[in-house]
This record gives structure tokens, sequence and C-alpha cells, in this order.
């Protein structure tokens, strides 16, 4: 008898409970997973929904600002296709009138030429004018209903004239509306179709309005034909009645404009004749800006080096004084006084001063009659002093001396102890006119300063060729003073 073998069993009891825990424990893990997995989706849900409404609040807003902007971008392409329009608009009318311009001026010059003929013509038209009104007096009853016909249509043209005063009154407000947008709309240019459509609907109503004014004369030729033959002969007559009488007017007007250049003319003449015939011992008063340089050494007390003169420095002051009353023109001006320094003895300050020629002569002798002379003759610095008044725009300057200069650059150190006062005053004479010549006075196109010299009193032969030669190559006029 042959054994048999059990065979083995591989689910056996304890390997059932072994897999009945495994699968509890993996349950179990996936019961866990599941919910932390919700938990998680949970909070992810909630913060969604967070965003989602700030989103939506944010879309919200979104929409009322694209809105407005939406609006304010429709409304500034209407004005801007209106201001483009009326611009184009504005710019035909500015041609059209200047054609009719040209015309006029043309026609002008044909009525010019026809003046002369028509002054003929009155004449007969006034006899015509005369038969003429005879037999409109007869006719005034059959005129009356047409004329009353006429008036309603001549409110309408006035109408329609009106309205054209308003559309170029408006064609200046867009003018001025077109500038601001032409720097607010640079980047609205590819928007021309529409405003080609809003000119070609503004074009039409010109059309339109030119032909209800085309209208408005055919129905006024209609009117005047209907008078008859006679009726418009006296209208054609009166019309140019009154065309002459404008012509009349405007010759009138010439004349008047001729007279007032002629009058303006005689005012200009006589100024300038006057201008010639206000001199000073021949010194021309003239310029806007002037400088009085006036000296007031010590010597300006003294006829010589040992007889005082009590006189002459009143008489110096009196035609500082005759001299500013006598001025034509002049606007600005300043008083400075010389002898070993420079003074301004009216205020004190470098700057001009302006020029009343009631106060400004009596101050200015006021002013000098407080002055007691005394010192040398500094002419250098004097001049230097007043040539710093050029780029203010000085143009006159009068120096009214009694000497030499005697003080002042031109010298070296040494010199002075070699020379005799005669000499030292020529050689410092020299060096002025040097500087003036070549630094101070250069002429700058036509802007050289004139410098008018008055010598007080006119006893030194050198002191009148200093002065003569200070004036004479400066453009000015000299004149000696002598004793009274």
């Amino acid at each position: 008898m042959r054994p048999r073998h059990k065979v083995p069993s591989l689910f056996s009891l304890s390997m059932v409970d072994v897999l009945c825990c495994a699968l509890g424990c993996v349950i179990l893990i996936w019961l866990l997973n599941s919910k932390i997995s919700e938990d998680e989706a949970e909070e992810r849900r909630n913060e969604t929904a967070q965003l989602l409404d700030e989103a939506r609040r944010n879309k919200e807003q979104s929409d009322v600002l694209l809105a407005a902007a939406l609006k304010d971008t429709k409304n500034l392409d209407q004005r801007y296709q209106l201001i483009l329009a009326d611009r184009d608009k504005a710019e035909a009318l500015a041609r059209l009138l200047k054609e009719k311009a040209d015309s006029m001026a043309k026609d002008r010059k044909g009525l010019i030429l026809d003046l002369e003929k028509s002054k003929l013509e009155v004449l007969d038209l006034t006899g015509k004018l005369n038969t003429s009104d005879k037999k409109a007096a007869n006719l005034e009853g059959d005129l009356l209903a047409l004329r009353k016909k006429y008036d309603a249509e001549q409110l309408r043209l006035v109408a329609l004239d009106k309205r054209l005063v308003d559309l170029l009154a408006k064609i200046k407000t867009t003018e001025e509306d077109l500038d601001t947008a032409r720097k607010l709309t640079k980047d609205e240019l590819n928007r021309t179709d529409k405003m080609r459509d809003a000119l070609e609907l503004k074009t039409k109503d010109l059309v339109a309005l030119q032909r209800l004014l085309e209208e408005a004369r055919i129905a006024r030729k209609l009117m005047e034909d209907s008078l008859g033959k006679k009726n418009v002969e006296l209208l054609l007559a009166q019309e140019k009645r009154l065309d002459l009488e404008k012509l009349l007017a405007l010759r009138k007007e010439s004349i008047d404009e001729i007279a007032r250049k002629l009058t303006e003319a005689e005012k200009e003449k006589l100024s300038l004749r006057l201008a010639v015939e206000n001199r000073f011992a021949g010194i021309e008063l003239t310029g806007k800006r002037v400088i009085f340089l006036v000296d007031m050494s010590g010597s300006m007390k003294y006829l010589s080096e040992t007889r005082p003169d009590p006189n002459k420095w009143r008489e110096v002051r009196e035609t500082v004084a005759r001299l500013m009353r006598s001025m034509t023109g002049i606007e600005k001006f300043q008083l400075i006084t010389f002898a070993s320094s420079v003074t301004y003895p009216l205020d004190g300050k470098r700057t001009w001063l302006d020029f009343d020629k009631t106060r400004s002569p009596d101050a200015a002798l006021a002013a000098l009659a407080a002055i007691d002379p005394a010192g040398g003759t500094n002419m250098h610095d004097a001049l230097e002093e007043v040539f710093k008044f050029r780029d203010a725009g000085l143009d006159t300057v009068f120096v009214l001396s009694d000497g030499l200069p005697n003080q002042g650059r031109g010298l070296n150190v040494d010199e002075p102890m070699k020379m005799t006062e005669l000499e030292r005053g020529m050689a410092l004479g020299k060096f002025v006119l040097s500087q003036l010549k070549n630094e101070w006075n250069v002429k700058k196109g036509a802007n050289r300063v004139k410098i008018h010299t008055i010598g007080f009193f006119y006893e030194s032969p050198d002191l009148g060729a200093f002065l003569w030669s200070l004036a004479r190559e400066n453009d000015g006029s000299f004149v000696g003073m002598s004793k009274p």
C-alpha cells in the first residue's frame, strides 16, 4: 500500500487573520489620508473663495473705470471730430475771404479810375433822378406791395448773414479749441474717416445755406424785374448814386488821410526846425541820455591865479541850468562833478535820473550852489566815470571846465618834477584824448558818444585848444565863454 502525502495548505486561519489585520491597517491609513485630504481641500476652497471675492470686487471696480474711460474717449473723439471739421470749414472760408479781398482790391482800383468819369455822370444822373422821382411818385402804390415782400426777403437775408456771423465766431472759438486739442489728441489721427464724415455733413449744411442765399438773390431779382423797366432804371440810378456817394466818402477819407499825413509832416518839420534853432551858442542841444560833467576844482572861483571872481562859479551853475532848460528830447540825465575825485551831487549814485524840464534844472542849480569849489582837475577819472554809462545808453556829454588837467593818470612818477604846469597839463590832456580815441569812445557802428565842451573863461589858447580837440575828436562842439 502506497503511502499518501498530505497537500500543504497556504491559507490557514492564521494567514486569514494576518491578511485581515493588514487589510484593516490599509483601510485605516486610507481613511486617515482621506480625512487629511478633505481638511486641506476645505482650506483650499476657503482661500479660493476669498480670492474669488477679491477678484470679483477688483473686476467690478475695473469695469466702472473702463466704462468711464470709454465714455471720456467717446466724448473726446466727438469733440475732436467737430473741431477738425470746423477747422477745415474755417480754412475754406478764409480762402474764400482772401479771394474776395483780392477781388475787392482790384475793383477798388477800377472804381478809383471811374471816379472822375462818375463825377461828370453825377450831374446828368441828378437831372434824371429828379425826373425819375416824379415818375416814381406815381408808381409808389404799385411798389408798396412789392416792397413789403422785398423787405421780408431782406429780413431773411439779414437772418442768413447773422447765421454766417455766428459761424465765423464759432470758427474763431474752434480755432482756439483746436490748438488745445492738437496737443491732447495726437494719437487720435487714425480717426480721419469719421472726421471726414462730419466734414461732409458740415459741407452739406454750407451748400444748403449757399442755396438758400442764392434762392433769396433770385427772388430779389424776380421782384426787381417785376417792377418794370422804369422802376429798374430808378433803382439802378439810386444804387449808382449810393455807390457814388460811397466813392465820394472814400475819396474824402483819402483826402483826410493825406491831410493828416501832411499835418504830421509839418509837425516833424517844425520839430526839426526847432532842433536846429535850439542851440546854445552853436552847440546842438539834442540827446536822449545826457551827462553834465562839471569841473568844481578850486580854479572855478578865480579869474586868474591871483584874482578871485565870485561870479564865475555862479555863471557856471546858471549855464548848466540854462542848458537843461534848452534841451529837446532828453529822457534820462545825470549831473557829475569832479575835481581831485568824482561826485554825484544830486543823488550820490551811479544811475540814470528821469528828466523833468520843470524840476531837473532847478534841482541841478540848487545842488551846484551847495558846492564850494576846491582841489585839482582830474579829467581822466572824470571821463572814465562818465563812460561807465555807455552800456546804459549814454549818447551825449557836456563838459564845463576852466583849465587843463593837472592830476590823474598819464605821467611817470618822476616826470611831473621835470615839467612846467603847462607842459604837465598838455601831457595829461593828450593822454585823456588818447584814452577816448582808443578805449572809452571807440566807434561801434553809429554809437559814438558826442562830447560838447564849454570853457570858462576863454582866456587861454592852451585851454581852448584842449577843449576844442576834446569836442572835435568826439563829434561835438566847443564854446569859449569869455568874462561877462
